[in-house]
C-alpha cells in the first residue's frame, strides 16, 4: 500500500508557504508597498519598514528619530477549479471540486533607532503556510488522497542593521518559527496527522548604493529543519493511532538580489532575481520511537522567481506602482499534489502609497496571479485511481500602514 502518498502533500505544506497553488508554496506577501511591484524592490528597496521582511539591511534606512512601526494585512483568494478522472479503482467516483480556502496573512515590524549610524528591530510574519480543503461535495476520488490540509507558521525575527560604511548598510537576525500542522485523508485508506514544532533560521542582508541613483541589495534567508511532534493514525495504517509521531523535512532557503535604478526624478525602475533551494525537500518521513511509518521521495528542483517592477511619484505624497513576475514551481507533473495543484505562473500587480501626515503612510497592493498552464495531477491511492486538471488563479489584495514616532 502506498501510504506515502498521503505523505507528500502533507511534508510540502510544512515547509512551504503560500498562499496556495503556486510558486513553491512559499508566502511573499510580507510588504505591500513592495507587492505592488510584483516585488521587484524586496532586495533592493528600502521603502518602509515593512522591507525587513526580505533584506534586514533596510531596518537602517527606513526607521525613524525614534522608532517605527509598520503592520499589513493580504487577503489572498485561490481558485483552483478541478476536473476528476477516475478509473474506477475503490468505487471511487469523479467530478468537479476544488481544494481552495481563502486565507488572512498579517504581519508586524518594529524598528528603534539606536543611533544615526544603527537600529535594531523585529518582524512577525508567515513566510510559509497554507490552507486547502475537499469536503464531502467534492469527488471522491479527491477526498480519498486528501481532505483538510491546514499550516500556520508564525516567525519572530529579532534584527540589528547598522551603516558599515558610507552608501553601504549591512543586517542580520535571528528567526525562531512556530508550525503547527493538520492534514487527513479520507476513506478508503484514511490518514490523519496532527503536530506541531519550533524551528530556527536567520536572515542576513546588504544594500549598497553604487551611485546617486543606483542601489543594489542582497539577502539570504535560511529554511528551517522541521521536526515535529505529533499524532498519526488511520486506516491506512492499520487503524493504529501513534502518539508522539514525528514528522522531519527540510524547509528551503531563499538567496535573492535587486537593483533599484532612478530613471528620472519621478520614476524609478526596480529588478529582481530570487533563488530557493527546493531540493532540500527530498524526503519526508513521519517515524515513531525510531521506526519509520510512512515516508515520501519528493521530486522537487530548485526554483527561480524574476521580477521587474516600476514606481512613479505622481505628488509629493502620492506613488504609484506596477509589475510583473515569472514564478517558477519546484514541482513535477510526476509529484504533483493535488492538495497543492501547483504550476509555474505569472503576476501581476498595482499598488500605490499615500502620505497621510509626515508620519504617517498607507498602503495598498493587488496582484493577479494566473498558472501558465493548466496544472494536472496523477492521484494515486495505494494505486493510481485518477487524475485531475485544474483551472488555477490567485488574487491578492493587500493593505497597510507605517508610522514613525
Amino acid at each position: 500500500m502506498k501510504t506515502s502518498v498521503y505523505l507528500l502533500s502533507a511534508a510540502a505544506i510544512a515547509l512551504s508557504t503560500t498562499s496556495a497553488l503556486g510558486g513553491s508554496f512559499a508566502i511573499k506577501e510580507g510588504s505591500v508597498s513592495s507587492q505592488g511591484m510584483s516585488f521587484a524592490n524586496y532586495s533592493a528597496g528600502a521603502e518602509d519598514i515593512t522591507h525587513i521582511y526580505q533584506n534586514p539591511a533596510a531596518l537602517q534606512r527606513v526607521t525613524g528619530d525614534h522608532m517605527t512601526v509598520g503592520v499589513t494585512a493580504s487577503g489572498i483568494f485561490p481558485e483552483a477549479d478541478g476536473d476528476f478522472d477516475a478509473n474506477g479503482a475503490f468505487g471511487l467516483e469523479g467530478g468537479d471540486g476544488s481544494p481552495s480556502k481563502d486565507a488572512l496573512v498579517p504581519g508586524t515590524y518594529m524598528g528603534f533607532r539606536i543611533n544615526p549610524q544603527l537600529a535594531v528591530g523585529m518582524s512577525i510574519t508567515s513566510p510559509f503556510g497554507l490552507r486547502t480543503e475537499y469536503d464531502g461535495g467534492d469527488p471522491s476520488v479527491a477526498t480519498a488522497e486528501a481532505t483538510e490540509t491546514d499550516l500556520k507558521l508564525i516567525v519572530a525575527t529579532p534584527m540589528i542593521s547598522g551603516e558599515i560604511m558610507n552608501g553601504v548598510t549591512a543586517g542580520a537576525g535571528f528567526s525562531i518559527a512556530y508550525a503547527d500542522l493538520t492534514f487527513n485523508s479520507g476513506e478508503p485508506f484514511s490518514l490523519e496527522y496532527r503536530g506541531d514544532d519550533v524551528s530556527f533560521g536567520f536572515i542576513i542582508g546588504m544594500l549598497a548604493d553604487i551611485t546617486d541613483t543606483t542601489t543594489v541589495g542582497v539577502a539570504y534567508r535560511s529554511g528551517f529543519k522541521l521536526d515535529a511532534e505529533g499524532r498519526v493514525g488511520g486506516s491506512a495504517l492499520g487503524g493504529m493511532e501513534f502518539s508522539g509521531a514525528n514528522f522531519e523535512a527540510d524547509a528551503p532557503g531563499v538567496a535573492s538580489i535587486g537593483i533599484k535604478q532612478e530613471l528620472t526624478e519621478t520614476v524609478d525602475l526596480s529588478l529582481e532575481a530570487q533563488w530557493q533551494n527546493w531540493s532540500v525537500l527530498d524526503e519526508a518521513v513521519i517515524s515513531t520511537g525510531g521506526t519509520e511509518l510512512v515516508s515520501e521521495t519528493f521530486g522537487y528542483d530548485d526554483a527561480f522567481y524574476l521580477a521587474a517592477g516600476l514606481e512613479y511619484e505622481a505628488t509629493d505624497a502620492l506613488k504609484l506602482r506596477t509589475g510583473v513576475a515569472w514564478d517558477q514551481t519546484p514541482t513535477t507533473d510526476e509529484d504533483r499534489s493535488i492538495r497543492i495543484p501547483d504550476e509555474d505562473r505569472i503576476w501581476l500587480s498595482v499598488g500605490a502609497s499615500y502620505d497621510l501626515t509626515e508620519t504617517i503612510t498607507i498602503d495598498a497592493a493587488y496582484s493577479y496571479l494566473k498558472t501558465l498552464e493548466d496544472p494536472t495531477v496523477i492521484i494515486e491511492t495505494g494505486v493510481e485511481t485518477g487524475s485531475a486538471e485544474f483551472d488555477a488563479q490567485v488574487h491578492i489584495l493587500s493593505i497597510g500602514a507605517s508610522m514613525d514616532f
